[in-house]
């Protein structure tokens, strides 16, 4: 739930700010405890903002992200849960194929955290299997760059 004083615009706004600044801290290449607590908490606050004012894409997206952020920091147990709410969402919604390519690389992203390469590979192979698929180009070099990174 959202602060009942924001307005749905100023919600989306908070929500998208967050969610950007999760991505800077992703990005950099080392981060402090400090970092790593904020990142945290800013992909959970945009998701749950994105909860009251978004639809499945945005909550299957703040998923994606929480999960990232787990697996950055090295908690793969949590990076699971998000990655497998990420696909349940997606599963159970009408979204761009994109959005399916993106749970895939996240759960194998996650299961590779937890040392289950087994489950990796399974999910790394079902990514590649949809990046073809997905007519965006940018789309589709954003997610073929993030599943190169996974190097198993």
């Amino acid at each position: 739930m959202t602060d009942a004083n924001l307005s749905i615009e100023q919600s989306k706004r908070l929500a998208a700010s967050l969610f950007n600044r999760t991505w800077e801290l992703i990005d950099k290449d080392e981060r402090t405890e400090a970092e790593e607590l904020e990142m945290i908490h800013s992909a959970h606050a945009s998701r749950l903002h994105w909860q009251s004012v978004g639809g499945p894409q945005q909550w299957a997206i703040g998923e994606w992200q929480c999960a990232r952020v787990y697996c950055e920091v090295g908690f793969p147990e949590s990076a699971i849960f998000h990655a497998q709410a990420c696909l349940e969402i997606v599963e159970t919604n009408e979204l761009p194929v994109w959005m399916h390519a993106s749970v895939f690389e996240v759960l194998a992203r996650s299961y590779w955290a937890a040392e289950d390469l087994d489950l990796a590979k399974l999910a790394r192979g079902r990514a590649l299997q949809l990046i073809p698929k997905i007519e965006d180009e940018a789309e589709r070099k954003t997610i073929a760059d993030q599943v190169a990174e996974l190097k198993f």
